[in-house]
């Protein structure tokens, strides 16, 4: 077997695949393990070969499955602060066990907590805890604190096409997390309590650290930071936006890129010193010695980034090349990069669930193999002729230069397609600029500005302000690079967003790149094997055929399904305490009620939670967005979908809002193009491809008594309303203030055939009562549960009125206003309304063809 770590690869993985799906009991695990292991020894004894092959390779499915079972689900004793979510705040006191993220927003603190404070006796305790921190820079690696603060289970967005928040987390060992807005929650009462060895490269690292920040400029000493320390959340928001737009975000996060560079920069600089005694060229292995030197730079690279989980994956990678460099077999990269990935997934086999690998891997592999054949379409560089003309060095000199540009422009071109199917399934975003951008970026900021960098921070903490021209040095590159970066950022189509690609349409843009990598080696065949090469080109061609047709034939038809329905559909997408509320017509067109959102703007919903949801369900366009009303647990999330989806049409209630967040709206919608439309129950009903669309609320005149009649459609085109503000007294403040906008929310009836669709929004009781005596037709067969079921909602006589037969509840899971309330939830239980909701199923989808209905959840199917 020429590459026997291959197999063993793929065992493995395939058995860290099947333990993530299906849970095997560990006394199974083990005891199927031990079995098989006898019989590899009876086979290696009796040299049954084959045999022996097929034993080990199940051997190693058995331990990739035992061992990701062991993170999937990890043990913990009676003390784990699991047994503490439901006690209320606590107080307990712990080290923080890794660097703290320090974002502009707040800081997040791993802390290992060994005991609880209750009732003044300290009570032993166990587990990991991410708390985050309102205030937590002045926090460090070893600190020993106090926290207060109350104990939450990580939960993630329950909709197809979102992240799995709570595996990233169990994957660390965290199975608890805090919040802390006060800064008397959290006291520091021991400093330097971890590991010495960390310690003392913690304190390096502040003192880099507290230099960058005071010699440097805040921009480029952010990004200096980022590729030496690996903390890149102090990055301003909008550098971190033109990296991603460019597709060069893989600079600023350390990976394999950075650290292979450190290893190459070693190699050269050790092979030109040697280069200059013929005796040392002589004496010593070079390559060796400038593998090992090589190994111990990127060992001392791993340590000043943090020694975080995807630094050292980068830096096990590496390592691996420089052994086989060593051990003279540098020259079968397939097997040093399978080993390479092998030991990874032994050491932590979630990493193969980690996106870092994933594209680690994918990018190197595609360099190994795309690169080599994309090469050999270059020309042959001819040598000058001896003592030839100075005409002809130059001219030599030229070409060769040209031949490394291309050369580069290949490896960057391999790389990207080895990326492309990846970073359109996580990040669904695609740079049109991103081939060129890295063309021109990654030799300053990889090649360049990477060791230079480096030996600035070796520099700081030796030679203090003598370091200086260094650090000037590397700020002045980074001011070219930015400069760069906003250039290839700035056309608005840089970069933009697709639809979530399949599994089956991955694998075959894979299969068809390798198709073509073999296409390049039969070009390659010298003459007298063309024959042979040609049938093997035809073969080859004609696989790739099949693939392009498949893209064409299959793809296609699957994008324009997600545009078309056979009914009207209603979805309640999981956005945790708000609304959103995807709408699909009998036609294909959509409508987003709402888009969710949070009070602060830490977290931008609409990107991390809506926008995935849609690109799952391949939507990029959305003919109408509606705006119920403008608290920010419905407007926050559709800041974002406005803005980068295909959006033709706003409607909204006319409301009239100073806060900053609808603000910011009004501009998206201005710089989209957009005009928003006002719709009130004095709006005709409208047919939308067979559904009638009525508005029942809010009621034309916008406030009862002011005497100022809204007209249905008044179109807002400026980026303020105070032109259009009705001259009333001052608004209420407190409780009053947040009804009144609640009952000025849009309530909306869809009916398609027989069946009908109440999204009533955040009503109170009054409007309720005064929908119910002007006499609308309130009968709907599926309510979406008014204000996420609050008590001051959904009044006895108002059901009755609706009588649906189905409710949805849009709520957070232990949401901090307790809804549904448990009265709201017996009044639905009485007429025997069938309740769902977001927060326990998921998103909730109802399918009516008119005439049936078909409900299904995110976690349980329905039929």
């Amino acid at each position: 077997m020429t590459r026997p770590i291959v197999p063993l690869l793929i065992a493995l993985m395939a058995g860290i695949i099947v333990g993530s799906c299906c849970h095997i009991p560990d006394l199974i695990s083990q005891i199927s393990l031990a079995i098989v292991l006898l019989f590899v020894l009876i086979a290696l004894r009796l040299q049954w070969r084959r045999s022996f092959i097929l034993l080990v390779l199940l051997s190693f499915v058995i331990i990739g499955n035992s061992s990701i079972g062991m993170d999937e689900r990890p043990r913990y004793g009676k003390d784990h602060l699991l047994h503490r979510i439901c006690d209320g705040k606590i107080t307990g006191e712990g080290i923080i066990s890794e660097n703290p993220r320090i974002s502009p927003e707040r800081t997040e603190l791993v802390v290992t907590v060994n005991r609880i404070l209750s009732n003044g006796q300290y009570i032993p305790a166990s587990g990991r805890v991410l708390l985050r921190v309102r205030d937590g820079s002045d926090l460090g690696y070893g600190d020993f604190i106090r926290f207060h603060s109350r104990l939450r289970e990580p939960r993630n967005f329950q909709n197809p096409g979102g992240f799995d928040y709570e595996r990233y987390l169990r994957l660390r060992r965290i199975l608890v997390t805090g919040s802390i807005n006060d800064p008397s929650g959290i006291v520091l009462l021991r400093k330097k309590q971890g590991r010495r060895l960390i310690m003392r490269m913690e304190s390096f690292r502040d003192r880099i650290r507290e230099a960058l920040r005071e010699k440097a400029p805040e921009e480029e000493g952010r990004i200096i930071q980022a590729m030496t320390l690996g903390e890149k959340r102090e990055i301003p928001r909008d550098i971190i936006e033109n990296f991603n737009k460019t597709g060069t975000s893989h600079l600023i996060a350390i990976s394999g890129l950075h650290v292979g560079i450190v290893a190459f920069v070693c190699l050269l600089l050790v092979r030109r010193i040697f280069g200059i005694s013929e005796y040392l060229l002589l004496r010593w292995n070079v390559e060796k010695i400038a593998a090992v030197v090589a190994m111990l730079t990127v060992l001392f690279y791993m340590f000043v980034a943090g020694a975080g989980i995807s630094v050292i994956r980068a830096t096990i990678m590496v390592l691996t090349f420089m052994t086989a460099v060593i051990f003279n077999r540098d020259r079968d990269l397939y097997q040093a990069l399978a080993l390479a990935a092998f030991l990874i997934l032994l050491i932590s086999p979630g990493s193969l669930f980690d996106i870092s690998f994933q594209l680690s891997f994918s990018a190197v592999l595609s360099i190994v193999f795309l690169t080599p054949r994309l090469a050999s379409l270059l020309p042959a560089i001819s040598p000058s002729p001896p003592g030839g003309a100075k005409e002809y060095f130059l001219l030599t000199l030229l070409k060769k230069w040209l031949h490394g540009v291309g050369i580069f422009g290949f490896v960057t071109l391999s790389a990207t397609l080895g990326t492309l199917p990846l970073m359109l399934f996580y990040f669904n975003r695609l740079s049109t600029v991103g081939l060129v951008a890295n063309l021109a970026v990654v030799p300053l900021l990889g090649l360049v500005a990477t060791p230079l960098f480096l030996l600035t921070v070796i520099a700081i903490p030796i030679f203090g302000n003598l370091a200086a021209p260094l650090l000037d040095l590397s700020v002045c590159l980074v001011k070219m690079v930015l400069l760069l970066i906003r250039h290839f950022a700035a056309p608005p189509y840089s970069a933009i967003f697709l639809p979530t690609p399949t599994l089956l349409e991955m694998t075959a843009f894979y299969l068809l790149l390798i198709a073509l990598g073999f296409i390049l080696d039969d070009w390659r065949q010298p003459m007298k094997d063309r024959p042979l090469a040609k049938q093997k080109r035809r073969l080859w061609f004609g696989v790739s055929t099949c693939i392009v047709m498949y893209f064409l034939i299959n793809m296609l038809p699957f994008h324009l399904r997600g545009n078309s329905n056979t009914g009207l559909s209603l979805t309640a997408i999981d956005v945790g305490q708000g609304n959103a509320i995807l709408v699909r017509f009998p036609g294909g067109g959509k409508m987003l009620v709402d888009g969710g959102g949070f009070y602060d703007e830490s977290f931008d919903i609409g990107r991390s939670v809506v926008a995935p949801y849609l690109w799952h369900q391949r939507i990029n366009r959305i003919e109408t967005v509606v705006l119920t009303h403008s608290h920010p647990d419905h407007l926050q999330g559709l800041l974002f979908i406005v803005q980068h989806f295909g959006v033709r049409q706003v409607w909204t209630s006319g409301e009239v809002c100073d806060s900053p967040l609808y603000q910011k709206f009004l501009q998206i919608t201005s710089s989209r193009g957009l005009t928003i439309d006002t719709i009130n129950d004095s709006t005709p009903p409208m047919n939308i491809e067979g559904v009638s669309v009525q508005v029942l609320n809010p009621r034309s005149l916008w406030a009862q008594g002011n005497g100022i009649l809204i007209p249905p459609l008044r179109r807002e085109t400026g980026l303020s309303m105070e032109e259009t503000r009705p001259h009333s007294k001052k608004r209420e403040t407190g409780k009053r203030a947040l009804d009144d906008c609640n009952d000025r929310s849009l309530v909306i009836k869809l009916t398609y055939r027989n069946r009908s669709f109440l999204l009533p929004a955040d009503i109170t009781s009054i409007t309720e009562n005064r929908l119910l005596q002007s006499g609308a037709d309130l009968k709907s067969d599926v309510l979406l549960v008014p204000h996420h079921g609050s008590g001051y909602s959904s009044t006895e006589p108002f059901i009755r009125r609706v009588a649906p037969l189905l409710g949805i509840i849009s709520c957070g899971r232990d949401n901090i206003h307790g809804l549904p309330h448990p009265e709201v939830m017996q009044r639905y239980r009485q007429i025997k309304t069938k309740i769902f909701r977001t927060d326990r199923d998921g998103a909730v989808t109802v399918e009516t063809d008119g005439q049936e209905l078909k409900l299904s959840t995110f976690k349980i199917p329905l039929r």
